[in-house]
């Protein structure tokens, strides 16, 4: 039987794949869109939510320097 410390960085790296997944599509010109990948992954949506709001803070910050 699984642990739940198995079954959190299972899904931990679930998600990055799914993250790695949306900078492969981007980076190749398609613009993978944030609601479509959350509506193919949506056990991940409230972590993918946090994801792109962190990315957006970020790209916001690093625009200003």
């Amino acid at each position: 039987m699984a642990s739940s410390i198995d079954r959190d960085e299972e899904r931990e790296q679930q998600l990055n794949a799914i993250i790695a997944e949306y900078y492969r599509l981007e980076e190749a010109g398609a613009t993978p869109g944030k609601q479509k990948l959350m509506a193919r992954y949506p056990e991940f949506r409230d972590a993918l939510i946090d994801f792109f709001t962190d990315l957006e803070s970020f790209l916001q910050s690093k625009n200003r320097l």
